[in-house]
């Protein structure tokens, strides 16, 4: 048995964290992957030259990113319901306070693709 082998043995045998751990320690930071799957998203889509099959990549980016945006929108919330004391730690933390703007930044990410898909409804001059 090499060494590799009990490394891997002792990770299989580690257990899940139960889903109250995961929101307790669930933090802002997460909505920056939203806003770097949103930007990509977004590039793809306007990208200028006529490759085949961008733009359904583009829009499986979109939906992936609504899809984690909801995902970790509803882990914060359940974090500061379920531990508000905690939660509100994060106003005196000298780094983790400067991610309260992520989640804004990641919404603006989605109404961005709805400005380009339905140009004529009125978000559309929310996006400029």
């Amino acid at each position: 048995m090499t060494v590799l082998d009990i490394q891997f043995q002792a990770l299989a045998r580690r257990d899940a964290k139960p889903l109250l751990e995961i929101v307790r320690n669930f933090t802002p930071n997460w909505f920056t992957v939203t806003m770097g799957t949103g930007a990509l998203a977004l590039t793809l889509n306007q990208f200028p030259l006529p490759l085949p099959g961008l733009r359904a990549v583009a829009m499986a980016l979109w939906l992936a990113n609504i899809a984690l945006f909801a995902l970790f929108s509803l882990l914060y919330g359940a974090r500061w319901v379920l531990f508000p004391r905690e939660a509100a730690l994060i106003f005196r933390h000298p780094v983790m306070s400067m991610f309260f703007w992520r989640d804004p930044d990641g919404a603006r990410d989605h109404r961005q693709w709805l400005s380009r898909l339905w140009p004529r409804f009125p978000w559309n001059g929310l996006s400029r």
